[in-house]
Parts: structure tokens; C-alpha cells; sequence
């Protein structure tokens, strides 16, 4: 509490200077004449007096300091704003007097803004929070709010419910944001926006947060998207198969599918990857429609240790049936990386089924190198890799944002890339790049493997350019493990045999 300008600090200030000026006047006029017999009355009132003055000075002293606990309560420390707390308290106060359909509650999320940390500066990332604060306060009325939550997302509360107007209003008002950027901090500005438009103002805030934010993480590209009932309908799928996930790891409803690399200098199999699918009631479902709900929950490490097991079961089959490995690669999720000795469990398991290291391998996403918080654990996790005996892989290099310094900081053994890259291969700028990313892998001894790779025409020249592996529909689509086997016996009786042992 350091302004005393405050009505209760002015009063606490003057109750002292005056206690403390009548207790020396009293006794000064007792002193002075000589009063041996002091009347009680007097002496009670102004013990009275004291006790009163003490009695007002802790009501109101506690009031003031509740009303800065209060504050600091539903205050962001960063923007000086609202924070979720007291969004929730504004919207309370807020919903008693709306009507249905009238107001909306939006969330607003900024799109990679850990590249802004990343490239620039932690400061500098706040004071672009601040400057999106302060845009959004100057675009609402006096009756609207907004409030910053989870670092860089926000909520907005309109006092308009035609969709119309709402996708008006947030035009202007991500316009007006990136004016307000730098140009150099303006590209990586991108706002995922949702909106939910409130049909019954009595539902709790968390429900209609959930669902603006529900109709973000569903947003098909708009630029904002609004909560409906097909988004309602993903949620409750998401619920289902979210239900269904034990039940399914135990009945081993989820498939192992392998999709072959092949050497394009000796046209061998030179390896496969393994991918997942779900057997339903309904059927097979694709990876994008579970793996994505798995990653924010959590239960995909207990999926990856599943696949890695059943890879190794397969392997095991192979090796029981004196038919020559090749190496497999598994997918690996950034959130493993939280724990320091993961590594062993997959150790674990592959000694349990006696499955040689450097036949299997880790395929890691880029993002899980761009993750700042993360940078360490994965250099640390790769070296363990290598010092188990295991393989590793960045997967989708140009998808994103990858960089060449990726290849400088993480010692990778493969560099699978992204299929973006091939499908203008016919333009020249696009087979320069090609080129140039094949001679630098080969210079750091870093095998290439084309993904995606679906005509004759590409793969003949990827052969030119001497790329290493190409996985893709030209060869294979990826295949149930029976069919796989098939398929490897007839590309095996048509080509060379493998020269890939156990060792």
C-alpha cells in the first residue's frame, strides 16, 4: 500500500497524529495542575475514545486490504487487465441482465506466437501481449470486457449476437491489431478466432468459454468460426472415442499399417514406417481423427508404447520365421520428452522381444524441436537414443517452420522430407532446393527420405539427385501387416535381395 492519497489511508495517518496529540496534550494538562484526583470519567472516555478510533481503524483497514486482495485476485499482472478470474466475475455481473442471442463471448488465440519468444525476445513477446491487450479494450464499449488468459489467448465478451456483425466487428478488429505491430513482428501475427454466441445466459461462464474455444480448435480455416450443433456433434465424438480408448488398447483395436521405404540406389526395401489405425464398429479410422485429441489428453504415450510393442511383436514374428529385418520407424511424442528416463521403457521393451536397437527407429515432429522449453530435453533424448542403440528421424522437415539449424543443434541419423516440397518439382527454384537439402545431408552424413512421393517422374529424378529413401503411394500405400509381408515378398523376388542382417 504505497498511496496514501486513499480515503482509509488518509484517515488511519490523521487517527494517529491526532491519538498522539491528544494523549500529550492530557497528560501535559495533568501536569501542569498538579491534578492528584483525576476524575474517572474522564480517564473511562478517553480510554473509550482510543478503543473506538482502534475499533475503525481495523474495520477499515482490513476493508482496504480485502479490496487489494481483491483486485490483485482478477487483475493480469502483465496487461494490467482482466485476468480469467475476473472475466468470470464480469460475465456473472454481465449475463443477469442479457437476453439469449444477444451477447457472445469470443476466444481469441495467437497462432505460433512462441516463434515471436523464439526469434526475438521473451520482452519483446510481452510487450506485443500488451499491445494486444490495449487493442482490444480500444475496440469494445464501455459495456464489453476482455480478459488475457493461458499466455497468449484471450476472451472477449460482445454485446452484439447477429453472426453477421460479430465476423464484421473481428475483421476490424484484427486488422486493427496488426497496425498497431511493428512491421517485422506483423507475419507472425495469426489470430485462431471462436465464437460463441449465448443462447441461455444462465449457463455457467466455464460452459461457454468451453464452447468458444471448442469452436476455435474445430475452425476449418474461416476466419472465425461459430459454436453450432456439427461442432457440438465433433466434441461428443471426441468424447466417445475418448471413452473407448482403454477398452480398444486391450482388444488391440488399434492396427499397426506399415508403408515401405524403398533404397532408391539398389532398389531394395530398405525399411517401412509404422502407422496406426483404428478398427471401429463403424470402421477404420484415420490417425488425424483420434491422434490429435490423444496429444491434448495425454494418453498418446500410453499409444506410442502400444505401436512400439506391436512393431517389436512383428519383428519378433520375422526373426522366429528366419526372414531377414528392416528397419522400422515409430512415431514419438513430444510429451514423452517431460520425462527424463522414458527412454528405458522402450528399452525395456524391445529387450523384452529381443529386437537389435538399430533396427528401430524414432520419428520426431518438428515442433518438437521449435519448442523452446523443450530444446534441452530433446538433445538429451537423442543422445540417450543413440547411446541405447536406438535410430531417429526429424519427420515432416517443411511443413512448418523448420530450419537448417535444426540439423546443426540435433545429430538426427534421417531427415524425412515433407511432400510440400515435390509437388511443383517440374518448377527450377523447387529441384534447386531439393538439390541443395540432399548435398547438405549427405555433407552431415544425414540420410534423405522422400515422403509422399506419388509418380514415377519424381522418384526417377529424386534417383538423379541421389536421394536416399523414398516412401510413398508410387511404391506402396501403407498396408495391414499380412499384406505388407506380401507385398515385400514379390518387390524382394522382383529385385535384388536385401542386404539388411540382424546384426
Amino acid at each position: 500500500m504505497n498511496n496514501w492519497k486513499s480515503p482509509v489511508q488518509k484517515y488511519v495517518l490523521t487517527s494517529i497524529i491526532s491519538l498522539t496529540l491528544l494523549t500529550a496534550a492530557l497528560f501535559l494538562l495533568i501536569y501542569l495542575m498538579n491534578w492528584q484526583s483525576l476524575p474517572m470519567m474522564l480517564l473511562i472516555a478517553y480510554v473509550s475514545c482510543i478503543l473506538i478510533n482502534q475499533m475503525i481503524f481495523s474495520i477499515l483497514f482490513k476493508y482496504a486490504h480485502q479490496k487489494q486482495l481483491e483486485k490483485y485476485t482478477i487483475t493480469d499482472s502483465l496487461t494490467g487487465g482482466l485476468n480469467e478470474t475476473g472475466f468470470a466475475m464480469a460475465y456473472k455481473h454481465a449475463a443477469a441482465a442479457i437476453q439469449p442471442d444477444s451477447c457472445a463471448v469470443i476466444f481469441i488465440h495467437m497462432q505460433n506466437f512462441r516463434l515471436i519468444n523464439e526469434n526475438f525476445s521473451i520482452n519483446t513477446g510481452n510487450e506485443i501481449l500488451k499491445q494486444i491487450s490495449h487493442g482490444l479494450n480500444q475496440t469494445i464499449s464501455d459495456d464489453e470486457f476482455t480478459a488475457r488468459v493461458n499466455g497468449d489467448q484471450f476472451y472477449l465478451f460482445f454485446h452484439e449476437g447477429n453472426q453477421a456483425l460479430i465476423h464484421a466487428r473481428l475483421h476490424h478488429l484484427t486488422k486493427t491489431l496488426l497496425s498497431m505491430m511493428p512491421a517485422y513482428i506483423q507475419s507472425y501475427i495469426k489470430l485462431e478466432i471462436g465464437v460463441c454466441v449465448i443462447d441461455d445466459p444462465a449457463l455457467p461462464v466455464e460452459i461457454i468459454q468451453a464452447r468458444a474455444h471448442a469452436a476455435c480448435k474445430f475452425n476449418q480455416g474461416a476466419e472465425c468460426a461459430f459454436y453450432d450443433a456439427l461442432i457440438l456433434k465433433q466434441m461428443n465424438h471426441e468424447q466417445e472415442l475418448n471413452l473407448l480408448f482403454d477398452e480398444a488398447i486391450r482388444n488391440h483395436d488399434f492396427l499397426v499399417y506399415l508403408q515401405p521405404k524403398i533404397n532408391l540406389a539398389k532398389q531394395q526395401l530398405g525399411g517401412a514406417e509404422a502407422l496406426i489405425r483404428w478398427q471401429i464398429q463403424a470402421g477404420l479410422l484415420s490417425p488425424a481423427e483420434f491422434m490429435p485429441l490423444f496429444e491434448r489428453n495425454g494418453k498418446i504415450r500410453q499409444l506410442d508404447l502400444y505401436m512400439f510393442e506391436q512393431v517389436c511383436i512383428i519383428m519378433r514374428k520375422w526373426i522366429l520365421q528366419g526372414k531377414e529385418l528392416i528397419p522400422i520407424s515409430v512415431n514419438l511424442s513430444r510429451q514423452h520428452f517431460y520425462e527424463a528416463d522414458f527412454l528405458y521403457t522402450f528399452d525395456a521393451i524391445a529387450e523384452k522381444y529381443q529386437i537389435p536397437r538399430n533396427f528401430l527407429e524414432f520419428e520426431l515432429t518438428e515442433s518438437i524441436f521449435l519448442n523452446p522449453d523443450q530444446i534441452h530435453l530433446v538433445k538429451n533424448g537423442i543422445l540417450k537414443m543413440h547411446e541405447l542403440g536406438f535410430k531417429c528421424s526429424l519427420d515432416d522437415f517443411g511443413s512448418g517452420y523448420s530450419s537448417l539449424g535444426l540439423l546443426k543443434e540435433f545429430e538426427v541419423d534421417a531427415l524425412k522430407l515433407d511432400r510440400i516440397f515435390f509437388l511443383d518439382i517440374e518448377n527450377k527454384k523447387a529441384k534447386d532446393v531439393i538439390g541443395c537439402l540432399i548435398d547438405l545431408a549427405k555433407k552431415l552424413h544425414v540420410a534423405i527420405v522422400a515422403e509422399g512421393i506419388e509418380d514415377i517422374q519424381q522418384a526417377d529424378y529424386l534417383k538423379q539427385l541421389h536421394c536416399d529413401f523414398i516412401q510413398g503411394y508410387v511404391y506402396s500405400k501403407p498396408l495391414p501387416v499380412d499384406e505388407f509381408e506380401q507385398w515385400a515378398s514379390v518387390w524382394q523376388a522382383n529385385h535384388a535381395a536385401s542386404e539388411v542382417h540382424i546384426d
